[in-house]
This record gives C-alpha cells, sequence and structure tokens, in this order.
C-alpha cells in the first residue's frame, strides 16, 4: 500500500491533490474558462439587435444644403481611389525605361495619395447632417439625425433628447453626443442609436449616472447649419 492510501491526511497527500488540481485547471480548465469570460465580453460588448426606423408620420425639420455637393464629392473620391489602384497594375505591365523601384514608387504614390484624399474627405464630410426629422412628442426617440458614412450609406442616430448634444470643438463640427452630463441636462437618461438605413442598429450611446459609455459604432460629431434651425429644434433648447 502506497504511502498516499496509508495517510490520506498527510501533508504529502494534500500537496500531491493540490498538484493535480493544478495540472487539471492548467490544462482543461482555463482554457475553458478564458474562452467563456472572453465570449461574455463580445456579448456584452454587442449593440442590442432591435431595429429602428424612421416613423411615417415623422416631419423634416432640417435640410443640409450641401448634402448632394458633399454625396459627389465623396463620389469622385472614391472612383478616383478605386480608378488608381485598377490602373496601378498597368504601370508594371507597360513597358518602360523605368526601373522596376521606380515603378513601386509611383504605384505606391499614386494609391496612398487617393487613399490619404479619401480619407480626410470622409473624415470632414461625414458628420455633416443631410437631414433631421422629428417624430412624435411622446415617442421614444422624438429626433433622428441622417448622415453618410465613408462609403455613401446610411447612417440614422435617434436621440431621446436634444439635451444629449453638446457643443464641438472639433474643426467642421457643430454638434457632438455629450461625454458627461452637467446642470444643463434635465433627462436622468440620455440616449442615441445609430442605425443603417434598414433600421440595423449599429451602435448605442447612454449617458446616464454622470458618466457616457457606448457600444458598437456610433456616429458622434454632427454638423449643420445653426441659421437653418427651425427654432423648435437647437442644442441649447
Amino acid at each position: 500500500m502506497s504511502i498516499l492510501a496509508r495517510h490520506p491526511g498527510s501533508l504529502i497527500c494534500r500537496r500531491a491533490a493540490s498538484l493535480n488540481v493544478d495540472r487539471i485547471a492548467g490544462t482543461r480548465l482555463a482554457p475553458v474558462m478564458f474562452r467563456s469570460t472572453q465570449l461574455t465580453r463580445q456579448m456584452s460588448s454587442r449593440p442590442q439587435t432591435t431595429k429602428l426606423v424612421i416613423p411615417q408620420d415623422a416631419k423634416t425639420v432640417y435640410e443640409g444644403p450641401y448634402s448632394k455637393t458633399f454625396k459627389y464629392l465623396k463620389l469622385f473620391s472614391l472612383s478616383s481611389l478605386g480608378l488608381s489602384a485598377a490602373l496601378s497594375p498597368f504601370i508594371f505591365i507597360l513597358e518602360s525605361s523605368l526601373p522596376t523601384s521606380g515603378r513601386i514608387f509611383l504605384a505606391v504614390t499614386a494609391i496612398s495619395t487617393t487613399t490619404f484624399s479619401t480619407y480626410l474627405i470622409s473624415l470632414f464630410t461625414g458628420p455633416y447632417v443631410n437631414r433631421i426629422v422629428r417624430g412624435a412628442a411622446d415617442a421614444q426617440y422624438p429626433f433622428i439625425l441622417s448622415t453618410t458614412s465613408m462609403f455613401l450609406q446610411e447612417r440614422n442616430t435617434f436621440i431621446n433628447d436634444q439635451g444629449i448634444l453638446a457643443p464641438s470643438e472639433r474643426p467642421l463640427t457643430t454638434w457632438k453626443l455629450r461625454e458627461q452630463a452637467d446642470s444643463v441636462v434635465d433627462a436622468p437618461s440620455l440616449e442615441a442609436v445609430t442605425t443603417d438605413r434598414t433600421g440595423k442598429v449599429l451602435g448605442r450611446w447612454n449617458v446616464e449616472g454622470g458618466k457616457a459609455t457606448h457600444t458598437g459604432s456610433v456616429v458622434r460629431y454632427f454638423n449643420v447649419h445653426p441659421e437653418l434651425l427651425e427654432t423648435r429644434f437647437t442644442s441649447d433648447s
């Protein structure tokens, strides 16, 4: 009979049992626990999958005068990027006295330049609000701000209270989603929800308990013409 069997309560037995448990946890339980924790974090970070659509009886209270101009500007920028990417291989195919290093430099310069210009155009025109829609006063989200993404995809941001909008210091923007509550905000809980054209929720921005939290992809900055806003929709009202 072994020493462990004869002395089950001994220090050696307890130490061996502890090592055995640690070995099992290190080889089997630990990966399972890690995957479970990782899955829980991923699920908690995902935005809710409910859909939000603009009500049919909603009224447009603001329209951006340069919406079409910015749309064509983005379209031209994306077309230039696609054209430069499509024509770059011909730099290597066509016969020329230019060395390979020079051809690589030209191709990289053409693609990087158009990519950077497309990014800048998207950065400064993305927050431009095409229209603001107002629903019923008792609706969960009475106001909807419509913008477009880098690839001209419609983005609608639903807000439950105007107090979630604060003045923005970022260039070419007028408002931003509030990062913390202050004395100006009367609503106990402020929320903004960004959806795509079909109404699928892409992200949420919540201001509650004096602090902002967000999940998913949320349109945070907005650019409007304050002089064109109706008096019933202002960032300070």
